[in-house]
């Protein structure tokens, strides 16, 4: 079983390696709520993602367990969502995989 690190959910760095301004800076973008705000997509953009895609993920084509949605320019919108495994969200969120 592989350990994945804990991330930080404002900037995405290793909360391991998250310490005194940068833990500061975080926590003041919090407490300001400068971050973006979740939104999924309505029920029937949800179903109409995933019946484009054939119930695989976008990025590593691989039927999901569950699913989650990706929203490239930080909000939703009806061309840029697609639906994306948990494995590959994370990794395009904190920009391991550029679309």
């Amino acid at each position: 079983m592989t350990h994945r690190t804990r991330l930080c959910p404002i900037c995405g760095k290793p909360n391991t390696t998250h310490f005194g301004e940068q833990l500061k800076h975080c926590l003041e973008k919090r407490q300001k709520n400068q971050y973006l705000q979740r939104r999924t997509p309505p029920i029937h953009e949800q179903r109409r993602i995933m019946n484009k895609q054939q119930g695989k993920c976008f990025l590593c084509k691989e039927y999901w367990k569950h699913v989650e949605f990706h929203h490239p320019d930080g909000r939703w919108s009806d061309e840029g969502t697609i639906a994306v495994c948990r494995d590959c969200h994370g990794d395009v969120t904190f920009g391991k995989v550029q679309l």
